[in-house]
């Protein structure tokens, strides 16, 4: 409605008098205030005249009002909660991906590593005629143990037994010549306990094959002590000869460096723990720690006991 003062003003503009040098009539005046007491009227009824100045509103931004926040639901103690859990086990799912994406990308980095280091040692003995031969072919007549072996065996039982570290630390093996009498070289120990390992390493299988260490695994799983042995020799006799000759070998000479362990500071543990990758060479990428342990338990235990495991005798 329209305030009285309001109404007063309108009628008041209408009968002022005009200005100097016009001339109004009474019918003139008489139609002005009519004019304004019909404006007057219209406005009182609430029919305002639009301000030109306003901005309308769109359409969409009526449309895209959102309704007053207290029509909506408020979600319950038991909603909220369910929604935190599933929050928190989304997160986690998250994090284990990410978790087995590093350690997938990991793994392809250690075996891409491994492949790599394999590979160069192979170009440096492309062209040697004697590493990285089969046992049978390097082998002579009538003879399951390279003369390498012999040699690198006996140089070490006359010349370096009372050696600290031997077969722990490695030496410079580039000037060793198989072919040669290493005590003519002039080379230290190390350098040639260094190139027997090298010879170990290259060799086109291990000294125990692949298809053997699942079986030496499972045997190492039994408590009893007797039966784990038991099963061990049974194994071990099923090797190729070769193979078997040249470990026989070798544990028989590990065992000797034992027997000085106060001097050199290697023990049947130590040496398990220095030989298995190079004897076993087992796949480390996809291997177990527990597997592991068992494969140095092995490599420890035919060095103690090489007199039983490698006798003919079944008792």
């Amino acid at each position: 409605m329209m305030s009285k003062n309001y109404f007063a003003r309108l009628c008041f503009a209408a009968k002022k008098e005009p200005r100097k040098g016009w001339t109004v009539s009474s019918s003139q005046e008489e139609e002005s205030t009519f004019e304004f007491l019909k404006e007057s009227r219209v406005l009182s009824k609430g029919q305002c005249k639009p301000n030109h100045l306003d901005i309308p509103h769109r359409e969409s931004d009526v449309a895209t009002e959102e309704p007053w926040s207290s029509s909506k639901k408020k979600p319950s103690r038991e909603e909220r909660e369910a929604q935190k859990q599933r929050k928190k086990e989304e997160k986690k799912t998250r994090e284990d991906e990410k978790r087995q994406k590093r350690k997938e990308k990991k793994q392809r980095k250690d075996k891409e590593k491994i492949d790599k280091f394999f590979e160069n040692r192979q170009k440096k003995v492309n062209n040697f005629t004697y590493f990285a031969q089969p046992l049978e072919s390097i082998c002579e007549a009538g003879c399951f143990v390279p003369a390498f072996v012999d040699k690198c065996v006996e140089f070490v039982e006359n010349s370096g037994m009372q050696v600290e570290g031997i077969y722990r630390v490695n030496g410079n093996q580039a000037d060793i010549d198989p072919c040669v009498e290493l005590a003519e070289l002039g080379v230290g120990v190390h350098a040639v306990t260094g190139a027997f390992k090298s010879f170990l390493k290259l060799l086109p299988e291990p000294i125990i094959p692949g298809c053997y260490q699942t079986s030496l695994r499972e045997a190492m799983v039994h408590v009893d002590a007797n039966d784990r042995l038991a099963r061990m020799k049974k194994i071990l006799h099923n090797i190729p000869p070769h193979n078997l000759a040249v470990f026989k070998r070798v544990m028989f000479h590990l065992n000797r460096v034992t027997e000085f362990s106060d001097v050199n500071k290697m023990e049947s543990r130590n040496l398990s723990l220095v030989l298995y990758p190079t004897i076993i060479r087992p796949d480390f990428v996809r291997l177990e720690m527990s597997s592991q342990m068992y494969f140095i338990l092995f490599i420890q235990t035919c060095i103690e006991k090489c007199d039983y495991l490698f006798s003919n005798d079944e008792s």
